[in-house]
């Protein structure tokens, strides 16, 4: 018997210590040789959710995670402290009105401030409804991805428009593709290296 719990504490230890390192249950399971089930029984089994915050933090974060399969879950954290408000099995829209209209007065949730979202157009419905005095904000992460993804779609298009796969110009835009995901002052100490072969673009 104490065999047995000894290495149950063992897995345990193990498991918490691989989810540290940000890994899916998935692989969690693979590497200990546990069911993905088991895993999930493993790091969730003392968290309760809230059913409420005593009060709702000014400003709010909402976002979504894979949470079980190709499932999404919905997540809400203080935007200050990064402390856990709530967290749903889905995120539509629907269950996320009812979490919050149940739990909050309006008086509550008009004293939220801001609430920090992303380019989800849902997002923005359901957070003017829920907190009518809030200023939605798009979190700059997701701006910064759509900039990086139309530089990338940029290079793209212009290393097609180069018959020679052999010039200057496509070489500068297929080698140096990082330098467009740079910030302006790192990307300036490389800029030399492609700026004379775009002149001829």
């Amino acid at each position: 018997m104490l065999k047995k719990i000894t290495l149950t504490t063992g897995l345990n230890s193990a498991v918490f210590k691989l989810a540290k390192q940000s890994l899916t249950s998935v692989t969690i399971a693979k590497i200990v040789g546990l069911s993905p089930s088991s895993v999930a029984r493993i790091l969730y089994r003392n968290f309760q959710r809230p059913r409420r915050v005593a009060a709702l933090p000014e400003h709010l974060c909402f976002d979504e995670f894979k949470s079980v399969a190709k499932s999404y879950s919905f997540i809400a954290i203080d935007a200050k402290n990064h402390n856990l408000v709530s967290i749903l099995d889905n995120r539509l829209s629907k269950s996320i009105c009812a979490y919050f209209e149940n739990r909050y007065s309006l008086a509550e949730r008009s004293a939220v401030k801001s609430v920090v979202i992303d380019l989800n157009v849902n997002y923005q419905f359901f957070s003017r409804r829920l907190f009518p005095n809030a200023e939605i904000i798009i979190e700059r992460f997701h701006i910064v991805q759509l900039v990086h993804q139309a530089f990338d779609q940029l290079r793209v298009t212009l290393l097609k428009r180069q018959g020679d796969k052999h010039n200057r110009v496509y070489k500068a835009l297929k080698i140096n593709w990082r330098l467009f995901h740079k910030d302006t002052e790192k990307a300036i100490v490389q800029k030399h290296n492609i700026s004379e072969a775009l002149t001829n673009i």
